[in-house]
């Protein structure tokens, strides 16, 4: 797959797309604050939410490598 500039949209991302949990509506983490494209991958900085305990909690699992990996949503539109 070909990730660069002309084949990924980050314009939703850049807009300050919430960050969930699982995919879950529910369980907001925070936002992207900015999503962007090197070595042919997509990055992102987040900011954690710091009125919520469970964010709290996802933020320092990450920081001591226990959640190492991550999900994102997205929507093929030309092939």
């Amino acid at each position: 797959m070909l990730i660069d500039g002309n084949s990924v949209d980050l314009s939703r991302l850049n807009n300050y797309a919430p960050v969930l949990f699982n995919h879950d509506a529910n369980a907001l983490l925070g936002v992207v604050n900015k999503a962007f494209i090197a070595d042919g991958k997509v990055y992102v900085r987040v900011q954690f939410s710091k009125n919520s305990d469970f964010a709290e909690r996802i933020y320092k699992d990450i920081l001591d490598g226990v959640i190492k990996n991550v999900s994102i949503g997205y929507c093929i539109e030309k092939f």
